[in-house]
């Protein structure tokens, strides 16, 4: 019986219309298919009488069509996605939901709330996590798998060991390698010298490697979607503290990159370079995971590396951000490689003119909407109104995406002491896309711009 099918029987079994699957996790689990959404809406909706439905954000219905068998729905920015969600599904017939309890956040909750008005909430996540127990043969594959990766990862850790070394030199370390092998790692690192192995949950960061000291190991690899976990703690070295800033550890990471690309590198090789740098460089993590995108895959606002080499002509996105001292960093270049076409040239202006409008004219008191609209009146301008597929901006801090979101409906002002991302983007699907995002704190004048690597059109 197939997962989805296992769901069905439960529906049936406890008298439910439908199940409402919202975890990423669980998502992927059941269709194969993984996204994480932040701030967007995404649900898995099964159903006793009719096929599933997978309700995504709309940068993300290409890759979901190609994954899974049945109908996937998308929304824009702009929609709102309960009203969607109900002018789509069957609601009236709805009438007891099995719902993910332990993913159901109040916002979600109350806006289900308005789609299925009439129905009655039950946990959906107990039996769940019963399905999950019990791993098939593919899984548990997939789980030795990931268990040599880990025990290659904790080997490399221990050849990298150095008195001249950093908790977070380990990790960069470990982590490249991993993902020259074409995998993740499964959580953040974990690299804890002297004092810092004392703590639990200790958090890396540039401490040098102390003498006659412990130094602790706790990591796992990520494979297919399976995760494993493992510690191991061996004696060795004593740290000095440095500290770089967080935008200049970008800032330098890019100039980096743009020293590594070269046609022939694939997308995940030179992604994987640019983490390496950043965690080279000083940071702790990084922000979320690289989007590294070439060519066509440039089109997609979050594509992920693949193991396609860049070639001359292609248009390259790099969104990348670093982690340092719990604060995040997210920043966007395009550049090109080898040259570039008129139409190309034309857009990136376009961009990068929607880009600097924003940071002359962004202050303390300024409208959420004029905010999003400042650039985007610009695009629209410019004829590629449609191609701008997403909000202007998020607010960030201790989170890749924390509040503010703006769109053309936000009422609010914008105010001093917010820290904001400014990304313009135009994404002609099968063709190319261009970003630029910078980060800028709002102050009662103007604004600060953060985020200082070169906006120029770049052809490498």
């Amino acid at each position: 019986m197939t997962k989805l099918n296992q769901i069905r029987s439960f529906l049936e079994n406890e008298k439910k219309d439908a199940a409402i699957i919202s975890d990423p996790v669980t998502i992927h689990y059941l269709t194969g298919f993984y996204s994480d959404p932040h701030e967007r809406q995404m649900f898995l909706f099964v159903f006793t009488n009719q096929e599933p439905l997978l309700f995504v954000p709309a940068l993300e219905v290409e890759r979901a069509s190609s994954t899974v068998s049945f109908p996937v729905v998308g929304y824009v920015d702009s929609e709102n996605p309960w009203q969607k969600i109900k002018a789509t599904l069957p609601v009236e017939a709805v009438k007891a939901v099995a719902v993910e309890f332990d993913n159901l956040i109040l916002t979600k909750y109350h806006g289900l709330k308005t789609v299925f008005e009439q129905a009655e909430f039950t946990n959906l996540t107990p039996f769940i996590q019963r399905m999950r127990l019990i791993k098939s043969a593919d899984e548990i594959q997939k789980m030795l798998v990931a268990g040599q990766y880990a025990d290659k990862a904790v080997n490399i850790g221990f050849d990298n060991i150095s008195l001249n070394k950093t908790e977070t030199d380990i990790i960069a370390q470990i982590d490249f390698a991993i993902k020259q092998e074409g995998y993740e790692m499964s959580f953040e690192t974990m690299v804890l010298t002297g004092n810092n192995a004392a703590n639990p949950h200790g958090i890396p960061g540039a401490n040098k490697i102390e003498n006659n000291a412990l130094l602790l190991f706790d990591l796992g690899c990520m494979v297919n979607g399976y995760a494993s976990d493992m510690t191991r703690t061996v004696a060795v070295g004593q740290p000095d503290q440095f500290k770089k800033d967080i935008y200049h550890l970008t800032l330098e990471a890019q100039q980096a990159a743009l020293d590594f690309i070269k046609p022939g590198k694939t997308e995940i090789e030179i992604a994987n370079f640019l983490d390496f740098r950043m965690r080279e460089l000083g940071a702790a993590g990084l922000s979320f995971d690289t989007i590294l995108a070439s060519g066509i895959n440039s089109s997609k606002p979050h594509a992920h590396p693949m193991h396609k080499p860049v070639e001359a002509g292609e248009a390259i996105t790099m969104d990348f951000g670093c982690l340092y001292d719990h604060y995040v960093s997210d920043m966007t270049r395009t550049i090109y490689l080898g040259h570039v076409s008129d139409e190309q040239a034309e857009i990136y202006n376009t961009i990068l003119k929607a880009n600097q409008a924003l940071i002359d004219q962004a202050k303390a008191g300024l409208g959420f909407r004029d905010f999003d609209k400042i650039p985007r009146d610009i695009i629209i301008e410019a004829g590629y109104g449609d191609y701008f597929t997403h909000g202007i901006g998020h607010g960030i801090g201790l989170d890749i995406h924390e509040e503010p979101y703006f769109s053309q409906t936000s009422k609010e002002v914008i105010k001093s002491g917010m820290v904001l991302t400014d990304e313009p983007g135009i994404y002609i699907e099968g063709k190319y896309g261009v970003r630029i995002e910078d980060d800028i704190l709002i102050t009662e004048t103007g604004c600060e711009l953060l985020t200082l690597a070169p906006k120029e059109l770049i052809v490498i």
